[in-house]
């Protein structure tokens, strides 16, 4: 098993519960999302109608993309903020997430990905960031590198997390075999010679010298 499909094995949404005794657990907690990201092309995102807005004002924000996504995610400082499946535009697919109100600083991404593999995303689009004045602006590493080199750096320091990962997960399960093996094997167990009447070759010889 290679150590990237061992970290796509473990994709998924998780919770956790607690219990005092056998009678009754706990709600559950918040759910844990692990995704990937960086595994095909960015989409874009843009602010409709302008980049101008009031701060407290609701507006449109469009991802797009010339690839068949059949959804499109927005987050918010790395935080999932809402999704919406994706409709059919000229030579490719675009989602609108209406209303989106612009109370706070922050910064927004999309990502694609597909139905078939909902846990499997994207690299992230350019971000956008709103400031207090009211404007969004690309951030300045997006201004200054090409959309191929920043895809290409998504997806090598992906890449990388995903080797690191998957490794640390074999070493984990070779721990764990090895704590199992040693729990299955039987104590050791004392060995004692019960005495006879017959005595021992050395017994014997040393009568022999009296």
């Amino acid at each position: 098993m290679t150590p990237a499909f061992s970290v796509l094995l473990c994709l998924g949404t998780y919770w956790c519960f607690y219990s005092h005794s056998s009678y009754g657990w706990s709600k559950c907690s918040d759910p844990l999302k692990l995704v990937v990201t960086g595994l095909s092309a960015p989409p874009s995102l843009a602010v409709l109608p302008s980049s101008e807005v009031a701060s407290g004002q609701s507006m449109t924000l469009q991802c797009r993309s010339e690839l068949y996504y059949d959804w499109f995610t927005l987050c918010k400082d790395g935080k999932e903020i809402s999704r919406r499946r994706t409709q059919s535009h000229g030579r490719g697919r675009q989602a609108d997430f209406l209303a989106v109100n612009l109370t706070h600083d922050g910064t927004y991404q999309c990502y694609g990905f597909h139905s078939s593999s909902p846990y499997q995303w994207s690299s992230p689009s350019a971000p956008l960031v709103f400031l207090v004045s009211g404007t969004f602006s690309t951030s300045p590493e997006s201004e200054n590198k090409p959309s191929d080199a920043a895809a290409l750096d998504y997806t090598v320091s992906n890449l990388v997390r995903l080797i690191l990962a998957g490794l640390i997960l074999v070493l984990l399960e070779v721990l764990l075999a090895e704590h199992w093996k040693s729990s299955m094997e039987p104590p050791v167990q004392g060995v004692f010679a019960e005495h006879s009447g017959q005595s021992s070759p050395q017994d014997r010889s040393e009568e022999g010298n009296e």
